[in-house]
């Protein structure tokens, strides 16, 4: 059981030094607790003892406080044009890199006789 306590701490150091590496790459870190908000199911009932992540109200807390001790600075806007080209540019290449189906190789099964 101190393996999960030293799993939620760990996370938490995670969380922590994500927030500082986010601000330093010049992205606005409240969009982490919002995603982390966003993607970590709510806390339930159940054991807190057996929890692999640390209860998601207290992360987001962490986090929070975290970005209020950073040094104040703005972030660029976000340009949804731009996000919007490199996702197509990465579908072009992926569509590249991988054949169609049909044109793959099929296994094939050999007998023995």
């Amino acid at each position: 059981m101190s393996v999960f306590k030293t799993q939620r701490d760990n996370e938490t150091r995670a969380d922590l030094l994500a927030v500082q590496a986010v601000s330093a790459s010049r992205y606005d870190p409240e969009a982490l607790a919002a995603y982390i908000a966003r993607m970590q199911p709510p806390s339930e009932r159940a054991p807190r003892i057996f929890a692999v992540l640390p209860d998601r109200d207290a992360r987001i807390g962490a986090l929070r406080q975290a970005i209020a001790q950073l040094p104040a600075q703005t972030y660029p806007s976000i340009d949804l044009d731009e996000f919007s080209r490199m996702q197509e540019q990465v579908r072009s290449i992926a569509r590249r890199s991988v054949p169609p189906v049909e044109d793959r190789p099929r296994p094939t099964l050999k007998r023995r006789n």
